[in-house]
């Protein structure tokens, strides 16, 4: 019977918890991935996954960005999109 793997040190240790998901497969890093962001992901590339899970992870501990970062995201995106440049050929 196969057990799932242990859950990985809390983010607040981010070497630890490299280590730890370093130590894990890729079809079990494919399922913390879904576990930490609700949906699965097609990647298996394994540092991706550690990557990935470990910034969601340290999101979710401090609590993301702040709503100030945020605002200034969606300016720079609305800004960007209107003046995007055109890619050379």
């Amino acid at each position: 019977m196969i057990h799932p793997p242990p859950p990985p040190p809390p983010p607040d240790d981010i070497p630890a918890t490299v280590l730890a998901l370093g130590r894990l497969t890729v079809p079990e890093l494919k399922q913390r991935y879904a576990e930490v962001f609700g949906e699965p992901t097609r990647s298996n590339h394994k540092q991706y996954l550690v990557k990935r899970i470990v910034w969601r992870m340290q999101a979710l501990h401090e609590g993301g960005l702040s709503e100030r970062a945020r605002l200034r995201v969606i300016e720079l995106v609305a800004a960007g999109s209107a003046q995007a440049p055109m890619k050379r050929a």
